[in-house]
C-alpha cells in the first residue's frame, strides 16, 4: 500500500491506472481501473478468468487443457507486481499503469499465467545455485497506420518529407535520423520507467528497427522490461501518426522480426558456467543446448 500512497501523492492528476495482464501470445490484457478502486485493488486485488491467458492473438479461446467452456470458465485473482505501479508518459492524458500477475482463489500461484510459470523455472534455477543474466533483443517494424489499397499493411512515411519508406538499408544512420525524434521518445519513456535501452539500429528492411535492452540479472525484470518496451514502442508511434509491429512476418516478401534472447547463467560466485575458455564451453553450456533442442520444437507456434 505504501507504494500505492507514495504513486498518489506524486500524481494527483492520474484518474485512471491500467492493469496490464500479458498473456502466453504476449497481448496485453486487463483493465481500467478509476483512482477511487485502487485501494481496493492493492488490497484485495479484481477477479477475472483465468482463461484469459490462453486466448489465441485473434482473442478467441479454444478451451485448452478444458480451460474456459468445459470448467465453466472460473475465476481467479489478480493482484498488483509489487514495484511495477508507473505514470505513462506517452498517453495523450494523464494515465497510471501496473503490471499484474493471477493466482488460484486459495491464493497458490495461477498455473497459466506466463509470470508464475517463469518464476518457477528461475526458482528450479536458483535451488541448484545457478541464476540467470539475460538481455533481449526486439526487432520491430514501423508501419503507416492506414491499410494500402491492396488491403495490406505499408510502410510508414517519413515524417520529414512526407516520403514513403521504401528502401531497405541495415545500420543505417540516415535511416535513424528519419525517425530520430518517434525513437528519443521511445528512449525518454524508457527512461522515466526505468527500463534500460541499449543501441537502436535499422534492420534488413523497410521500416525495421532492432531495440536492445541492457542485461539484467533478473530473468523476469528482463522479461518486463521486453512486455513493455513493445507496449512503449506502440504507444509513442502512435504519438508520431505510425504505427508499429512486433509481428514475426508482416510482410511475405522480406525479413521477419524475431526476438533475440542472450542467457547466460552465473554460479553463486559470479562466475560463467557456460564458459571454461574454450571454443565449446563446459558440459554445463552443451547440456542447455541439448535441451533447446529438443524441448523447441514444440513452443514453435508461441514463437511466431
Amino acid at each position: 500500500m505504501e507504494e500505492l500512497a507514495t504513486f498518489l501523492e506524486a500524481h494527483p492528476d492520474v484518474p485512471f491506472v491500467d492493469v496490464l495482464l500479458p498473456d502466453l501470445c504476449n497481448v496485453i490484457r486487463g483493465k481500467r481501473l478509476p483512482r477511487a478502486d485502487l485501494e481496493k485493488f492493492f488490497r484485495e486485488g479484481f477477479q477475472v478468468p483465468s482463461s484469459i491467458m490462453l486466448l489465441d492473438v485473434t482473442g478467441e479461446g479454444g478451451d485448452p487443457g478444458g480451460r474456459g467452456f468445459s470448467d465453466g470458465d472460473p475465476d481467479v485473482c489478480a493482484r498488483p507486481v509489487p514495484g511495477t505501479l508507473q505514470r505513462v508518459p506517452w498517453f495523450g492524458e494523464p494515465l497510471g499503469q501496473v503490471l499484474g500477475t493471477l493466482y488460484d482463489l486459495d491464493g497458490s500461484p495461477c498455473n497459466v499465467d506466463p509470470r508464475h510459470v517463469l518464476s518457477s523455472v528461475c526458482k528450479r534455477l536458483t535451488d541448484e545455485g545457478l541464476f540467470p543474466v539475460v538481455a533481449l533483443e526486439l526487432e520491430f517494424y514501423l508501419i503507416d497506420p492506414d491499410l494500402a489499397e491492396t488491403g495490406k499493411i505499408q510502410p510508414p512515411l517519413l515524417p520529414a518529407s512526407g516520403r514513403r519508406v521504401r528502401d531497405t538499408q541495415v545500420y543505417s544512420i540516415s535511416d535513424l535520423e528519419g525517425f530520430s525524434k518517434l525513437l528519443r521518445d521511445v528512449s525518454r519513456v524508457c527512461d522515466a520507467q526505468n527500463i534500460r535501452l541499449g543501441a537502436a539500429s535499422t534492420e534488413y528492411a523497410q521500416g525495421q528497427y532492432e531495440i536492445n535492452l541492457h542485461h539484467v540479472n533478473d530473468a523476469q525484470l528482463a522479461a518486463d522490461h521486453a512486455i513493455l518496451l513493445q507496449r512503449v514502442v506502440r504507444g509513442t508511434a502512435r504519438q508520431h501518426g505510425a504505427a508499429a509491429t512486433f509481428m514475426a512476418k508482416p510482410y511475405r516478401e522480406d525479413a521477419g522480426s524475431g526476438l533475440h534472447v542472450h542467457l547466460s547463467l552465473v554460479d553463486e560466485k559470479g562466475d560463467n558456467v557456460f564458459d571454461d575458455d574454450t571454443e565449446v564451453g563446459t558440459p554445463v553450456l552443451r547440456h542447455a543446448v541439448g535441451g533447446l533442442l529438443e524441448t523447441m520444437p514444440e513452443a514453435m507456434a508461441l514463437f511466431a
